[in-house]
């Protein structure tokens, strides 16, 4: 029930498309950009959520590669989040689809593996994704900011982001804990997975 559901597609005059539910209600970045950061509550409830559409995609062995706000889609009708924009996933066990020299996902929530080429990408590069999603949703921004996308990469790379609790002080220390614990730089330091 947390990811927009696809009911196939077709070529049509030379052009591919895909058939999805309808979400009406905008995205957590309409939601954000309007909002600033959010009720740590209301951060948690929609971060559970995005727990179990990941686990969902992992336990079927795909990795999403592109979690950001403007991704996760919010339900008009139920206040529901759900994941969208497979786009750029790829099966755990197929053969890396990232072109060489091209970024994948976002730069602002792309995992350090994704910029470095190593370690593989996993399913906890999307916990590393996930993570940065939930510290704009505590803090009204995003971990790592700068001018050009080589310094938000560098960022990703070599800096510590800021602890939550310093921009957002009622958030739990045991969720800004977390959001650290998926903020770490090597995949073996974040959660094991989405069912966290």
């Amino acid at each position: 029930p947390n990811i927009v559901r696809c009911y196939g597609g077709s070529v049509q005059d030379g052009t591919m498309y895909c058939a999805m539910q309808l979400v009406e209600g905008g995205s957590l970045a309409q939601l954000l950009k309007q909002r600033g950061r959010l009720p740590w509550e209301r951060a948690l409830k929609y971060g559970l959520e995005i727990c179990d559409a990941l686990a969902c995609a992992h336990e079927h062995h795909v990795i999403h590669r592109d979690i950001k706000p403007s991704n996760l889609l919010i339900s008009k009708r139920s206040g529901r989040l759900k994941l969208s924009d497979f786009g750029l996933a790829r099966y755990t066990d197929a053969t890396a689809l990232t072109v060489a020299g091209r970024a994948i996902g976002t730069c602002s929530y792309t995992a350090p593996e994704l910029i470095r080429g190593r370690p593989e990408v996993s399913h906890r590069s999307d916990l590393y994704s996930f993570g940065c999603v939930m510290f704009e949703m505590l803090t009204g921004r995003r971990p790592f900011e700068a001018q050009t996308h080589a310094e938000v990469f560098y960022q990703h790379l070599e800096e510590t982001p800021p602890a939550v609790r310093t921009l957002a002080m009622d958030c739990p220390i045991w969720l800004e804990a977390l959001v650290a614990q998926m903020l770490a730089k090597d995949p073996k330091d974040r959660p094991m997975d989405a069912s966290m």
